[in-house]
């Protein structure tokens, strides 16, 4: 008899363990959770930040507002670097954006303002759409494709 109270003890004990493993993951599957949100609030929040430190730098540097206003046959050498790495910057920046927004970080609300401020600069402001047609390589396929089709969208 006491081998079977010894038997029912350790269903017991094995039971509780196996609830506790069961209780154990899924408290691990609501942390997972918590640091994925956390983690995609953080990514959304250094995208917004990036893309205001490319609109303040304008602001803050006047030599930029001057540099986009100079006429494109009396731009330096230094002058063309300095675009070329604005340019470069503000399209990775979209890249990343759109990265986000297709992984469902960015929602769509806060996407579709930035996807219109492309379509615009892609439309009116020749030196972008020209630096982009120039260095698409440089850049995702499905990023590359996602543009395409935004400018076909607003030309239409």
């Amino acid at each position: 008899m006491p081998n079977m109270d010894s038997d029912r003890l350790n269903r017991w004990i094995t039971l509780g363990a196996n609830l506790g493993v069961l209780v154990g993951v899924f408290l691990l599957v609501i942390e997972l959770r918590q640091n994925t949100e956390s983690a995609e609030l953080q990514a959304a929040q250094s995208y917004i930040t990036i893309s205001h430190e490319l609109d303040f730098r304008i602001v803050d540097d006047p030599s930029l507002i001057t540099l986009f206003m100079t006429p494109p046959d009396e731009r330096t050498p230094e002058d063309l670097l300095r675009m070329d790495r604005w340019y470069f910057g503000s399209l990775r920046t979209w890249e990343n954006g759109y990265y986000l927004h297709s992984r469902g970080v960015l929602d769509d609300d806060l996407w579709s303002g930035q996807e219109a401020f492309m379509a615009d600069m892609l439309r009116n402001n020749k030196d972008i759409r020209n630096y982009y047609e120039m260095n698409r390589a440089y850049f995702s396929k499905r990023f590359i494709g996602f543009l395409d089709r935004l400018v076909e969208m607003e030309t239409e």
